[in-house]
């Protein structure tokens, strides 16, 4: 849903395709739109970043060393993906105004979609005991993020048609 714009007309032509008992299950960034951080993000995104040893922090096919993360340009967004997270913070509250919840989760990436943007690959490898402890302590740190966080950017949800709504 995130590449969409009219979030409103798209649940309500969700809402009028389902069926009375039908469901809708959302695996979705509901976090601002085109991916404009908090300053508290951005800072708690290289505070993890610092942790994270530098042979892992190489980027994909260069030899350059992921050394800080800046938030996204807005109008760098809008040239480069004009779909991406286009009206993403407006998912949130049209779907629970036209859905009933049934289950809804934080499931992260918060922080760490931008900390492994461009290294992941350097924990791939199953066999390495030290990559597998630097990603235990980036998912824990994730963790506690989403605990101290009211709305997390990345959402699991189950919802129901609201019969009223449509």
């Amino acid at each position: 849903m995130h590449h969409f714009k009219n979030i409103e007309q798209l649940a309500q032509r969700v809402g009028k395709a389902l069926k009375n008992d039908g469901y809708l299950i959302l695996n979705e960034y509901v976090g601002e739109n085109r991916l404009q951080f908090s300053k508290e993000q951005i800072q708690e995104m290289n505070r993890l970043l610092e942790t994270i040893p530098v042979k892992y922090r190489k980027r994909y096919l260069t030899n350059w060393l992921k050394k800080k993360i800046y938030a996204p340009g807005l109008l760098r967004m809008i040239i480069s993906d004009p779909s991406e997270a286009v009206e993403s913070e407006t998912i949130r509250p049209v779907i629970h105004k036209n859905f009933k919840i049934i289950e809804e989760r934080k499931i992260g990436g918060d922080l760490l979609m931008m900390v492994l943007k461009d290294i992941a690959h350097h924990f791939t490898n199953n066999e390495d005991p030290e990559g597998k402890k630097i990603l235990k302590k980036l998912f824990q740190e994730e963790d506690r993020y989403l605990k101290e966080t009211e709305n997390a950017d990345f959402i699991f949800g189950i919802y129901q048609k609201n019969i009223k709504s449509f």
